[in-house]
């Protein structure tokens, strides 16, 4: 078959896969407060209840269709619409309306699950509206600096991004990483990924290279839409947590949102261990933020250029890419019953 055959649209997957997606920080929605967001190719409204409570609805009040974040507002425990104050609790049921008895049984909102873990507040999106299938890890952050976090808007596709990190070959050719080793093999749980690397990156200031440093890391994959970092910087004593955390807003696109957590190890190594540690860890922390940002900026000009080849002409060296693909297809329900694409043994490899 001519490889021009198989160059198919830039994402020939659904664009609203099954997973956990950051949909914010939790300390920008206080109580009362409504946010409009995109999310899953519809708009939403992302509020908190005078209690606390966080929830992610349809933006769309299902009495007669007005915008419940232009306009709404948080009373107590529900949301009102600003149309005819109907009001929707975090779940979707219409507790009140302006008449008196009861709200018509049709009147339902559209609602995703939402938990906030670590400082951000994440939803559960299923296409067949199904409950959460497995939960997303508490990140141990106590003594770390942070966290630090930047967003972008990309067009992309969430399984692109989170393709990276098995993607070994990209590492030195994008990042300039050297002396890239795979420190143990893939391991795939049912909706988890285990990576474990190391390499070597220049150390350069004023554009003066001053050697270079080793970095370990070992990563997890929780779905399509949160991916854990944990590495350490031995030569410099420094432990950072990185998340990648993709979320799709409409279709071909989707906004990218990095956080980073530092820690200076008990004992600092390299000339780290002579700064005071009330100087050296927010130092490291804004630092490594900088890093961190640019690293992945390096990727965004191909995410958002590139088309999705299947299968790949891979290489040895390009990294499991083929068993990550694999991977990647229970989170799409839509695929249910549909064979894997001609060429997908790959993904054995």
């Amino acid at each position: 078959m001519d490889r021009t055959d198989l160059i198919q649209e830039r994402f020939p997957f659904p664009h609203d896969p099954k997973g956990w997606f950051c949909v914010g920080l939790a300390k920008e929605l206080a109580p009362g407060r409504i946010e409009s967001r995109s999310f899953m190719g519809r708009e939403v409204i992302l509020f908190r209840t005078a209690s606390g409570v966080p929830a992610l609805m349809d933006a769309y009040c299902p009495h007669m269709g007005a915008h419940m974040g232009k306009g709404g507002e948080v009373c107590g425990e529900s949301v009102r619409c600003p149309f005819h104050y109907f009001e929707f609790e975090p779940k979707g049921t219409c507790v009140a309306t302006p008449y008196g008895g009861p709200a018509p049984r049709s009147a339902r909102a559209r609602t995703w699950p939402v938990v906030e873990k670590n400082g951000l507040l994440f939803a559960w999106h299923h296409p067949e509206e199904s409950p959460p299938e497995f939960e997303l890890p508490e990140l141990p952050t106590a003594g770390f600096e942070g966290p630090m976090s930047h967003a972008w808007s990309l067009r992309t596709h969430p399984q692109e991004i989170s393709e990276n990190s098995v993607d070994i070959g990209h590492f030195g050719v994008v990042h300039r990483y050297t002396d890239v080793e795979e420190r143990a093999p893939l391991r795939v749980e049912q909706f988890v990924l285990h990576i474990s690397y190391a390499f070597r990156r220049a150390v350069e200031v004023l554009g003066l290279r001053l050697g270079s440093i080793r970095t370990d890391f070992d990563g997890e994959v929780h779905g399509l839409g949160y991916s854990y970092v944990n590495s350490l910087v031995k030569n410099l004593g420094v432990r950072s947590l990185h998340l990648v955390l993709p979320t799709p807003t409409r279709p071909g696109e989707t906004e990218l949102r990095i956080v980073l957590w530092t820690r200076m190890e008990p004992v600092s190594a390299g000339f780290m261990r002579w700064i005071p540690k009330f100087f050296a860890s927010p130092l490291t922390m804004y630092f490594a933020f900088l890093g961190y940002r640019n690293d992945v900026s390096q990727d965004i000009s191909v995410w958002e250029n590139k088309i999705y080849l299947h299968p790949p002409a891979l290489a040895k060296g390009d990294g499991p890419i083929g068993r990550y693909r694999a991977w990647c297809r229970q989170f799409y329900p839509h695929l249910r019953g549909v064979p894997p694409a001609e060429g997908s043994e790959i993904a054995a490899r």
